[in-house]
């Protein structure tokens, strides 16, 4: 059986038939684990956006410049703003629910790509 710690943005498994037996995830590493995808802010600004699905309800999030956390497959829409003024709402479909993507930021305009 596998318990699960959080540990500053790494999750750490330790199996109980050994515990000396301890291994550190990346985010990357562990969204291969739970099925999500990365969200990277590659901005100088704090991100503010919602996540959500066909089955989920919208969950607002926000990421700081530098920061990157890992989101269910199963809210495949980011909510987002493309333009602070005039208010410009994006909807972002995400394509691989195992993928990482990134804010990004040129002349005003944010956008989200996908990096891998």
């Amino acid at each position: 059986m596998l318990k699960t710690i959080n540990n500053q943005n790494k999750t750490s498994f330790v199996n109980n038939h050994n515990n000396n037996l301890l291994y550190e995830l990346s985010v990357d590493e562990a969204s291969v684990i739970i099925g999500g995808y990365t969200l990277v802010n590659n901005t100088n600004g704090r991100q503010y956006f919602s996540t959500l699905g066909p089955t989920r309800f919208p969950k607002n999030r926000d990421l700081v410049p530098g920061g990157e956390d890992n989101y269910p497959g199963q809210e495949n829409y980011i909510l987002y703003r493309e333009k602070d003024d005039p208010f410009t709402p994006v909807i972002f479909p995400v394509d691989d629910p195992e993928g990482t993507y990134e804010f990004a930021a040129q002349n005003g305009v944010t956008s989200i790509k996908r990096l891998f």
